[in-house]
């Protein structure tokens, strides 16, 4: 096989576009299957997983990595299993208090990462 494409179908690379994949199924069930009633709540979820995705979309490409299937299967059932929650009816996706903290732990977490460069 070509090396480029070998490159491309490595664990990683199909991790950030089964992710993806995942986040666009989410939002089509928040904003399709919402019947029009767009809570608060689920665009907060759908705005706390996008930062998800663009972390996992954008981060670089690791020096060591596992080879290990069960690693790697915690991690990915770890990171996908929130986006495949839906909303029913009018009710929101999730409690208010889960989406508060988890918008507020990933805004503390942008705020308060250490810088490597420095």
């Amino acid at each position: 096989m070509n090396k480029s494409l070998t490159n491309f179908f490595d664990v990683d690379n199909v991790e950030k576009v089964a992710i993806a994949a995942f986040y666009a199924f989410l939002l089509w069930r928040i904003f399709y299957l919402s019947s029009g009633s767009l809570s608060i709540v689920n665009l907060l979820y759908a705005f706390d997983q996008f930062w998800m995705l663009i972390f996992i979309l954008i981060r670089r490409n690791a020096v060591v990595m596992t080879k290990k299937p069960f690693d790697w299967f915690i991690a990915f059932v770890a990171t996908a299993l929130p986006l495949f929650i839906s909303p029913v009816g009018n009710a929101p996706v999730v409690p208010i208090v889960f989406v508060v903290v988890c918008v507020g732990w990933n805004l503390t977490s942008l705020v308060c990462q250490d810088n490597p460069s420095t």
